[in-house]
């Protein structure tokens, strides 16, 4: 009792307090029901331009293939804080850098759209090794088996291309793990999160609730702002400047983190554009790791300088996989 009470306040201090998570969650929530109203409004008064309705289409289209997934990865989170799970996170604390290696090729049994790895990351970053959160979100979206499978699909008869996602994954995954780590509770607040968990274990539907109040707010306006600018930023901009390998694999990793295309579908987006393999790949590997939508989310539950860190690592490393791949024939 008496170390409850102490470890108690400590706890809410460390996460700013009952006012700070209120305003957290209603201030994002005011943000986007006023973005709503405004939207309604317009098209009600018949003021709805082409860029403006491309913008609601791409909106409702990013909102709609984020919000299930990242509810299924709430709801296999839940799963996490049983016997087994508990067990699986104390071994993960324990060797914290084998976990940081094994972390990417969880993707492979979790077909699961890049936000709906969150959830499963937060798991990491609260109760195990904290390098483990960043290895496991920039490698587990390029090894999920449905994102090969659509790359396969999306690119016949080449087949390097599937296979650089994954190298590509694979050395993200390595280099995160290596020089970014997310931020770690003390070892009294370690233990009071599993004596937590082993008494209240969330039901699915409690942990669908929280993670919907937790992330929904924040994922409306990732998906907000990346609509906005998909609206805004015409793509022949970026097309433009295709015609230098690099410049053009920049350009496409720009506009991968413009679009926000969930990495199950992206490959088709991809062999759409005219461009070479060297943009194409670029724009492959970067997208599931890190676009704008992720970036909302990333720094709502690791915070700025963790997200700032994680994407000074991943963009060169894109880059320098993507020449790589192209040098040495793969793609």
């Amino acid at each position: 009792m008496a170390v409850d009470a102490l470890e108690r306040p400590r706890a809410l201090a460390a996460d700013g307090g009952p006012g700070n998570r209120l305003r957290r969650t209603v201030v994002p929530a005011v943000l986007a029901g006023g973005v709503v109203a405004v939207s309604l409004l317009a098209r009600m008064h018949g003021t709805v331009g082409s860029r403006f309705a491309a913008a609601e289409l791409a909106f409702v289209s990013l909102f709609a293939e984020s919000l299930p997934f990242l509810l299924i990865g709430a709801a296999l989170s839940a799963l996490l804080t049983g016997r087994a799970g508990t067990r699986m996170l104390q071994a993960a604390h324990a060797r914290p850098r084998m976990a940081a290696a094994l972390a990417p090729l969880v993707g492979a049994a979790l077909p699961l759209c890049d936000c709906g790895l969150l959830p499963l990351a937060r798991q990491l970053k609260d109760g195990a090794a904290g390098r483990a959160a960043g290895s496991f979100l920039a490698g587990a979206p390029l090894t999920n088996p449905i994102v090969v499978i659509s790359t396969l699909l999306a690119f016949p008869g080449e087949p390097g291309m599937a296979i650089a996602r994954v190298i590509g994954g694979l050395a993200m995954a390595m280099a995160v793990s290596a020089f970014v780590a997310a931020p770690k509770p003390d070892t009294c607040e370690i233990e009071q999160h599993d004596h937590v968990a082993r008494i209240t274990r969330p039901t699915w539907s409690t942990a669908l609730a929280s993670e919907l109040a937790r992330t929904g707010p924040v994922l409306v306006l990732g998906a907000l702002a990346a609509a906005s600018l998909k609206a805004a930023l015409p793509t022949t901009a970026f097309l433009t400047l295709a015609n230098q390998p690099l410049l053009g694999a920049l350009a496409m990793m720009a506009l991968a983190f413009v679009m926000s295309i969930c990495s199950q579908a992206d490959a088709f987006v991809a062999a759409s554009l005219p461009v070479g393999a060297l943009p194409r790949l670029g724009f492959l590997l970067l997208g599931p790791v890190l676009d704008l939508r992720l970036a909302t989310l990333y720094r709502r539950e690791f915070g700025t300088s963790w997200l700032i860190r994680y994407g000074a690592v991943v963009v060169p490393m894109a880059i320098l996989v993507a020449t790589a791949c192209a040098t040495a024939g793969l793609v």
